[in-house]
C-alpha cells in the first residue's frame, strides 16, 4: 500500500474542479515560471523518460497549469509532437491544483474524484499518480505525475520514487526563478544607473524625460506619466509611455486631457504636497475617476484600466519639481518594496535633473552639473540567466595577468546537489597599476546563497570599480548600506585589500579592511608569513550604521597574498585555529613554488577529496 493519504475533494464537477484553480496569485506565479508555451528541455525530459521507465509506466509528464489547460512542457512516452496538453476538464491535474496535495489513483474508473473523468475513454488513463510542484511562495503550479494504462497498485516505493523526481523538477524551477529574481533586481539597479547617465549626458531636458519613460516601463510599471512643475507652480505633463502599442493613443488622450480640473485629492497633489510616495496597490481605477474632471480623461482611463499604481516625487532638496506615476494592469502584482526603492530614486534624478535647469536656466550647464553628481552613480554588471551547472563560473571573474602582478584563483563548491556557493571573490586592476582584491563568504552554499553572492559582488564591483582608489572601509560600509537598501539581508564575511600602484622602490602599500572575515596572508620570498590581521569589524548585513577601519602594511617584491574562505581551514575534523597553522606551515614551506602550483598545492594539503563547505582561494605576486 502507499504512504501517501492524499486530500479528497468532493466529486462534484464545475465546482470542486475550479478550487484553487483560479486563484490570481496563483495564476501569475504560472506565469512567472516562463515555462508555459516552451519547448520541451533535456533537464525535464531526463526526470521523466527516468520516471517511466523507473515506474514501469507508458507516460511521464512534467505540466503547468492555467485557468483553461493542462501544459506539457515535458511528455516522455507521447509520440504525437502536436499533443502538448489537455483541457483542463480532461485533466487528472486539476485534482493536485484544487488541493495542493499528491493524488495516487490505482483505479480511475472506479475512484469516486476522477471516475467521470473524460481521459479515461479518450487517453485510456486507468492510472495516475502526482506531486504538486510549487512556486517559492507555495502556489501549486502543476505536476510531476506518471499515467499508466492499466490498473495498478502503487508501492509505497513508487510513490516515494515519484516524490524525489519532482522534487528534483521543483529545485530547477526554484533555481529559474531565483536567477530571474536576481536578474531583475540587477536590472532595476542598472536602471538607476541608465537614468542618472541619461539625465546628465543628454542636452536636451524634455527629450530626456521622454526617454526615461521608456527606461521605467515595462521594467517596472505598465505604462507611467512624467508631470512637471513650470515657472507658474501649475503641473505640465512632459513625458509618457505604455508597453502596449494599441493602448498608447488612450494614454495620449489620457495625458491630454487629465489635468483639467483635477481633483486636488488625487494622488499626483498628494505626492506633490506630502513629498512623500503614494502607493495605491489596488482600486486605482476606482480612485482614479473619483478625481479626474475631464470626460475626455475618464473615458481613456476607464478603459486603460490600471489596477494598482505608485506616484513619486521628483524632488531636489525640500522642492518638489515635479511628479511620475507608474500605473499596472491585472497583469501585473503591486510594485514591490524593491521597486517603489528603485522608482524613488529614479524620480530623485528626475527632480535633481530639474533642479539643475531650473537654478542654471541652461540645459548643457544643467547637463554638466548632473554628469558631475552622477559620476559616482556605478554601473552593475547584468546577471546571465544560467542553470545551475554553469552558475558559479558566471558569477566568478576571469583574472587577468599583467607585467606587475600575477594571479591565480581557484574555486570548490561543497559536496551536494546544487553544485553551487556562497564564497565569492573578485580582482581589479587599474590603468594605474593599483590593485583591489576581495574575498567573501555568503551564509550557506546552496542556489539561494548562490544569487545572493551575484547579488552582493555586482554591486561591490561596480563601487570598486567607480572609486578604485577609494579606502577598503569606506566601500565596505557604502556595499553595507547598498546591501541594506536593496534588501538584500543575507549575513556575508568579506575582506577587501588594496595594494597601491608601483612607486619605484619593488614595494607596494597595502591598506585592508575585513568585514568579519579570516586574515589575508602574506608569503614573502625568504618563507616570512605574516596574516594581515588587525581588529576585524562585523560583518556585512549585521549594523550598516557602525564604522568601519582600514589597516596597512608593506608587500616586498617577490611576496605573495593569499585570500581564502573559511572552508579551507575548517573541516569536521579540523577547528580554525589548527587549520590556520597548518597553512601557514605549508606557505613557508613552498614560499618559491610557481604561483600556479602554490594555489593547488594549498588545496591539496588542506582539503579532502571533496570538502564539505564552499572553499575560494585567490593568491596574487608581485613580479621583480
Amino acid at each position: 500500500m502507499t504512504s501517501i493519504d492524499p486530500v479528497r475533494l468532493p466529486a462534484t464537477p464545475g465546482t470542486a474542479a475550479r478550487l484553487g484553480i483560479d486563484d490570481p496569485a496563483r495564476l501569475l506565479a504560472v506565469r512567472d515560471t516562463g515555462l508555459l508555451d516552451t519547448d520541451p528541455e533535456q533537464i525535464f525530459d531526463g526526470l521523466t523518460e527516468l520516471a517511466a521507465s523507473v515506474l514501469n509506466a507508458p507516460y511521464a509528464l512534467v505540466t503547468l497549469v492555467d485557468d483553461r489547460r493542462s501544459f506539457w512542457k515535458s511528455r516522455s512516452g507521447v509520440a504525437d509532437p502536436e499533443l502538448m496538453q489537455s483541457a483542463i476538464e480532461d485533466s487528472f491535474c486539476q485534482y493536485v491544483v484544487s488541493s495542493g496535495q499528491p493524488l495516487i489513483v490505482g483505479d480511475a474508473a472506479t475512484d469516486p474524484l476522477t471516475a467521470g473523468n473524460p481521459a479515461i475513454s479518450q487517453l485510456g488513463v486507468a492510472a495516475w499518480a502526482g506531486f504538486p510542484l510549487r512556486s517559492a511562495q507555495g502556489h501549486t503550479l502543476g505536476t510531476f505525475c506518471v499515467v499508466d494504462t492499466r490498473v495498478r497498485e502503487w508501492t509505497g516505493r513508487e510513490v516515494e520514487i515519484l516524490r524525489v523526481l519532482a522534487d528534483a523538477a521543483n529545485r530547477e524551477i526554484s533555481l529559474r526563478q531565483s536567477m530571474a529574481d536576481a536578474e531583475l533586481a540587477n536590472a532595476k539597479l542598472s536602471l538607476l544607473v541608465e537614468a542618472g547617465q541619461l539625465l546628465a549626458e543628454t542636452t536636451d531636458l524634455p527629450v530626456s524625460l521622454e526617454r526615461l519613460t521608456h527606461l521605467v516601463v515595462p521594467l517596472l510599471g505598465d505604462w507611467c506619466v512624467i508631470s512637471v512643475v513650470d515657472e507658474d507652480g501649475h503641473l505640465a505633463d512632459r513625458g509618457w509611455w505604455h508597453h502596449d502599442e494599441a493602448s498608447r493613443e488612450l494614454v495620449s488622450r489620457f495625458v491630454g486631457n487629465r489635468l483639467v480640473g483635477l481633483n486636488e485629492d488625487g494622488a499626483t497633489n498628494r505626492a506633490r504636497l506630502s513629498k512623500r510616495p503614494v502607493i495605491v496597490e489596488s482600486g486605482a481605477l476606482e480612485a482614479g475617476l473619483a478625481v479626474l474632471r475631464s470626460p475626455e480623461a475618464r473615458a481613456a482611463y476607464q478603459q486603460l484600466a490600471p489596477v494598482s499604481y505608485a506616484v513619486f516625487p521628483m524632488t531636489a532638496g525640500n522642492r518638489v519639481n515635479g511628479v511620475l506615476a507608474i500605473l499596472r494592469d491585472g497583469s501585473r502584482p503591486p510594485m514591490t518594496p524593491v521597486a517603489i526603492e528603485v522608482a524613488s530614486g529614479v524620480a530623485q534624478r528626475a527632480g535633481l535633473a530639474l533642479e539643475n535647469a531650473r537654478l542654471f536656466e541652461a540645459q548643457r550647464v544643467a547637463v554638466e552639473h548632473l554628469a558631475m553628481a552622477n559620476a559616482r552613480i556605478v554601473a552593475t554588471a547584468k546577471h546571465d540567466r544560467i542553470v545551475a551547472r554553469a552558475l558559479q563560473d558566471a558569477l566568478l571573474p576571469n583574472l587577468i595577468d599583467s607585467d606587475e602582478l600575477e594571479l591565480s584563483a581557484r574555486y570548490l563548491t561543497a559536496d551536494g546537489a546544487d553544485q553551487v556557493g556562497g564564497d565569492f571573490y573578485d580582482v581589479i586592476v587599474t590603468d594605474g597599476g593599483a590593485t583591489s582584491l576581495v574575498i567573501g563568504d555568503v551564509s550557506g552554499h546552496d542556489i539561494g546563497a548562490a544569487a545572493e553572492m551575484g547579488r552582493i559582488t555586482n554591486m561591490l564591483r561596480a563601487m570598486l570599480w567607480q572609486q578604485p582608489e577609494g579606502s577598503p572601509a569606506e566601500v565596505l560600509a557604502q556595499l553595507d548600506r547598498a546591501m541594506r537598501d536593496f534588501d538584500v539581508r543575507t549575513m556575508s564575511t568579506a575582506a577587501l585589500v588594496h595594494i597601491e600602484g608601483p612607486n619605484g622602490t619593488g614595494h607596494r602599500a597595502v591598506r585592508w579592511s575585513n568585514a568579519g572575515h579570516l586574515p589575508p596572508m602574506l608569503v614573502q620570498s625568504d618563507g616570512t608569513v605574516r596574516a594581515l590581521t588587525g581588529r576585524p569589524d562585523r560583518p556585512l548585513a549585521v549594523d550598516p550604521r557602525g564604522a568601519r577601519h582600514d589597516h596597512q602594511d608593506v608587500m616586498p617584491v617577490d611576496a605573495t597574498l593569499l585570500v581564502y574562505t573559511d572552508g579551507l581551514v575548517e573541516t569536521p575534523q579540523r577547528d580554525v585555529d589548527t587549520g590556520l597553522e597548518q597553512l601557514r606551515q605549508y606557505l613557508q614551506a613552498h614560499c618559491g613554488d610557481p604561483l600556479e602550483s602554490l594555489v593547488d598545492g594549498v588545496l591539496s594539503e588542506l582539503i579532502a577529496d571533496q570538502p564539505t563547505d564552499d572553499v575560494a582561494v585567490v593568491a596574487l605576486r608581485l613580479r621583480q
